[in-house]
């Protein structure tokens, strides 16, 4: 064992991808824990109604956010990876169609402010935090790291912005600040990791004066791929049409009780995807093998599944106190849906390896179609079980959803047959053992 820890140590290969991975996980968790202490102590000092006009607001921009960015993330690595491309060229097309797609962004939003939201507080709130969309086409420089194996670089300004956006925080509380500040405060913590980013890719030996707009690869990016496009606007849909129902439904206050539920579910969701970009590309590498191929995503299926129900146990029996505990007493009556929407955590562990297998078998389709039936069934579940369960009612939605999208939906294709197999292999531990045989064996 200790030979093959030195052999993996000393390939450079093994090192340089190790590293990286070690860099994301770090930013990510720390991120994670800043967060969770952040979104914490605003909800405190706001309390639930104010703070569940702000979630709602932040809910909107999350749906804009998802239509500026185009989620074209995969393909646009794809070529950035490849060494005879014109990464400036890429980047700077990305880069103009993401700002195109943001301003165009704030523009539905406005028009909707006018037109259907009543709530002066709301409308004003959502008006200023949806000027953060406009930002979020810097993060293609985090395309630009992540294709070339260097995760430190976007790391650092996330955990600077991290760590800048707690302090204000901090002070905006210490002054007793109003709800429009926290929302101005939203935007300036998009507007520090913009310029971070911007400053990381200037280090790492580019200039922004190189990036060009390429109508042609734009064009082609926009025909090939809308799919893509359209399938990021309904997952995000899909994500946050319940605290829109809620409002709806119930009141603001009842949003921001049940944001500070979701915020604590939510946050685990980071992992699939570093776990995944991390271990993918060697499971990919095995497809010539049909027996390894599918033993390699068993093992991953199941390391995920045993990460996940670790974290679903633990939130199942201490909920009250890690809602009190960063919540505070006002925020209670999250307990019940935490407890619920937390198990979802293992339906979205799961789906995340079973989105990249469908697009590894040109099967990219049924994603789309598995947010549609997961947004069909949330919506007909919140609107069925809201009135008469409350949030409780939500959260239950949100849990049978994510079992509709993730796992029953593969028994209607006779190709994902296989894929339910071992999702069902993960949940109920039978292939732990070949889990563990295959890790002490150094072959996952």
């Amino acid at each position: 064992m200790r030979k093959q820890i030195e052999r993996w140590f000393n390939h450079k290969g093994l090192r340089r991808y190790g590293i990286n991975t070690v860099w994301l996980l770090f930013e990510k968790g720390l991120r994670i824990a800043l967060s969770v202490v952040a979104v914490g102590l605003t909800a405190r000092y706001l309390g639930p109604e104010t703070f569940g006009t702000l979630a709602y607001a932040l809910s909107i921009v999350s749906l804009m956010m998802a239509f500026g960015t185009l989620g074209v993330e995969e393909p646009v690595i794809r070529d950035l990876v490849d060494p005879n491309a014109d990464r400036m060229k890429i980047l700077g097309s990305v880069f103009y169609l993401r700002l195109l797609g943001g301003v165009v962004g704030c523009c539905l939003v406005w028009i909707y402010l006018q037109s259907v939201e009543t709530n002066a507080s709301s409308a004003l709130v959502t008006a200023i935090v949806i000027l953060a969309i406009v930002f979020q086409s810097f993060s293609v420089f985090e395309l630009f790291f992540q294709s070339q194996v260097r995760g430190k670089y976007s790391a650092i300004p996330g955990l600077i912005q991290q760590w800048i956006s707690l302090s204000l925080k901090l002070y905006l509380i210490y002054v007793q600040a109003g709800l429009v500040w926290f929302a101005i405060a939203y935007v300036f913590d998009a507007a520090v990791l913009a310029y971070g980013l911007s400053v990381a890719f200037q280090k790492s030996g580019n200039r922004l004066s190189a990036l060009k707009f390429d109508f042609s690869y734009s064009k082609a990016l926009l025909f090939d791929f809308w799919p893509l496009m359209l399938g990021a606007l309904l997952t995000a849909v899909y994500i946050r049409i319940d605290q829109v129902m809620i409002k709806s439904l119930l009141d603001m206050t009842h949003v921001g009780i049940y944001a500070s539920a979701i915020s604590l579910t939510e946050v685990w969701y980071v992992i699939p995807v570093i776990v995944c970009q991390s271990l993918f590309p060697a499971i990919v590498a095995a497809r010539s093998n049909i027996d390894i191929y599918y033993r390699r995503l068993e093992n991953l299926m199941s390391f995920l599944a045993i990460i996940a129900f670790g974290i679903c146990i633990i939130f199942t029996f201490f909920s009250e106190f890690f809602v009190n505990s960063i919540f505070g007493t006002k925020y209670m009556l999250a307990v019940g849906a935490l407890k619920i929407s937390i198990w979802s955590t293992l339906f979205v562990f799961l789906g995340s390896v079973g989105s990249r297998w469908l697009i590894v078998e040109n099967m990219a389709a049924e994603s789309f179609y598995r947010v549609c039936v997961g947004i069909v069934v949330k919506a007909s579940l919140n609107y069925l079980l809201i009135p008469v369960m409350g949030l409780n009612g939500a959260a239950l939605a949100t849990l049978f959803a994510h079992i509709s999208a993730s796992l029953i939906f593969d028994l209607s294709d006779r190709r994902s047959w296989i894929m339910f197999k071992i999702k069902m292999r993960a949940l109920t531990f039978y292939g732990l053992p070949g889990y563990i045989r295959h890790f002490r064996s150094s072959k996952i």
